[in-house]
């Protein structure tokens, strides 16, 4: 069923619009560390046209640069961009999904004709993809700091304090690190309980930030993926679907979504927090 709340990104869902949603881990769902890549992977946004608050649905390319098939189909999937004017980090989004589910909205006119079962949402932070050198005093003791963390992918190599001497000076991004991205200066940071609130979402949760002066070299990156799970398409504010939302349904019934698509009032969906 669709979920209508409150998230850093907004009130909740519009009026005639479409999303992709999930219930997660806390939503009881998926378990949404299933999802994370770490290390994340960097992403070179402008050589696939996208723009820095951008979605687009894109073929999925092999290493030999052909577009991946399935059954004889080629595949395309859904690339997002999280803007950082409402998701600072990627910790805020990751936190959002566990506590809420996952819901974002994808544009009436995307071509959406090229979506398939086998499609999938990537998203994109511009500060997923975190390059540590091992040799600066500040970012060593923080990833030692971080150590008591476990990796949300259960990586190894991750989970070792002694990893940034065995593996060089430039140690691998992992995601447990987005604990440490806030810095000590943040407005929403509590340093009397160690804790980062973000207002309006209602949850708060543990940090382990960094000093100002431990800069941190980052990147664009693909640091979650979630599949295709309800294509939520919203009636306007009479409760009619438009033309252009009709059309919306019969490109993802060709596109073989049929059982994904939910067709939803927003003034019949209970209130959510």
């Amino acid at each position: 069923m669709a979920h209508n709340c409150a998230r850093l990104c907004g009130a909740g869902i519009t009026t005639n619009s479409l999303y992709n949603q999930l219930g997660l881990s806390y939503t009881g769902g998926i378990d949404v560390n299933s999802l994370v890549y770490c290390p994340a992977l960097a992403v070179d946004i402008k050589s696939i046209g996208l723009t820095a608050q951008g979605v687009k649905i894109l073929p999925r390319v092999m290493p030999d640069g052909s577009i991946y098939e399935a059954h004889g189909r080629q595949v395309w999937d859904i690339w997002d961009i999280i803007g950082e004017k409402h998701y600072q980090y990627p910790i805020d989004f990751y936190q959002e999904v566990r506590h809420k589910g996952f819901s974002r909205k994808i544009p009436k006119t995307a071509n959406l004709s090229m979506l398939s079962p086998y499609s999938v949402h990537f998203v994109l932070h511009k500060y997923a993809v975190m390059k540590w050198d091992a040799n600066n005093t500040n970012e060593r003791d923080l990833w030692l700091g971080v150590q008591e963390k476990a990796c949300l992918r259960d990586i190894e190599k991750h989970d070792h304090p002694s990893d940034p001497w065995i593996y060089g000076p430039e140690v691998e991004s992992c995601c447990k690190l987005w604990w440490a991205h806030p810095t000590k200066n943040e407005s929403h940071y509590f340093p009397s309980r160690n804790t980062y609130n973000r207002p309006g979402i209602g949850y708060v949760f543990e940090v382990l930030p960094r000093e100002d002066d431990c800069d941190i070299s980052t990147t664009y990156g693909r640091f979650m993926w979630f599949p295709i799970g309800h294509m939520v398409v919203t009636a306007n504010t009479d409760g009619e679907f438009t033309p252009e939302a009709e059309e919306v349904i019969e490109a993802l019934r060709k596109a073989g979504l049929a059982d994904t698509i939910e067709k939803v009032d927003i003034n019949d969906l209970p209130e959510e927090d």
